[in-house]
């Protein structure tokens, strides 16, 4: 499990406003090319390949929107020199898979704004075997040196 915190404080004397994204491109099973995703709430999200299973989950202040698309044209959205919102749609299946979740924040002088994600991946059963199956040789050898 992987679990991410990120804090922002306003240390000005004024409000604060912005927009807060968090970019996620998970490459499961070590491809980009076949993974799908689907967003099972507003808070979570799930990316599979093959048997290996990501789900990603927004702990702290809830998004107030998310996003899933192919790699490329979500990326390229987020970097362009124009303002974005996200559209709160997307299910991909067999492609580049990448999601965002945005956050509309205004922070008063001295107030903090809190994201935690956290994030669970689950092998597919086939690479544990094959993993294991390495182990188990690696032991072999080493019993007989």
């Amino acid at each position: 499990m992987i679990t991410k915190s990120v804090t922002i404080t306003n240390p000005s004397a004024g409000s604060q406003s912005f927009s807060w994204f968090e970019y996620t491109d998970w490459d499961l099973n070590f491809s980009d090319f076949d993974d799908s995703a689907s967003s099972v709430s507003a808070t979570a999200i799930v990316q599979t390949d093959g048997g290996t299973t990501a789900t990603v989950l927004q702990l702290g202040t809830a998004p107030d929107a998310w996003e899933i698309d192919v790699f490329r044209d979500l990326l390229d959205d987020l970097e362009d020199a124009f303002p974005n919102s996200l559209s709160s749609s997307g299910s991909i299946v067999d492609g580049d898979v990448t999601f965002a979740w945005q956050w509309d924040v205004n922070l008063a002088p001295g107030q903090d704004f809190t994201t935690l994600t956290q994030t669970s991946l689950v092998p597919e059963p086939g690479l544990l075997a094959l993993l294991g199956s390495g182990l188990f040789g690696l032991a072999l050898l080493r019993r007989r040196a």
